[in-house]
């Protein structure tokens, strides 16, 4: 049976949800991951742009759909890993 979660957000939203250990969700510690890649790009862009490369803005951004995509095939081999495991 699931749990129920509830969240509220900054802006005083609540949230209700049931807590399910799905194949086809995001653990916990890889949605962190996620919120860690958001706040490392939020504060990235804040830096000054006076220090700035010609193309790290790009190149960060490419860092950071790369990760991305490893934590999405991490839920794609849970849901499927004969495909996601093949070489």
């Amino acid at each position: 049976m699931a749990n129920p979660v509830t969240t509220i957000d900054e802006d005083g939203t609540i949230w209700y949800a049931l807590e399910t250990k799905s194949p086809f969700q995001m653990t916990p510690e890889e949605k962190q991951v996620i919120d860690n890649l958001a706040n490392a790009w939020n504060t990235f862009i804040e830096l000054p742009d006076s220090e700035a490369g010609p193309n790290d803005w790009a190149d960060f951004r490419h860092a950071v759909d790369t990760c991305h995509y490893i934590i999405g095939t991490r839920v794609a081999r849970r849901v499927d890993p004969e495909l996601w495991t093949r070489a």
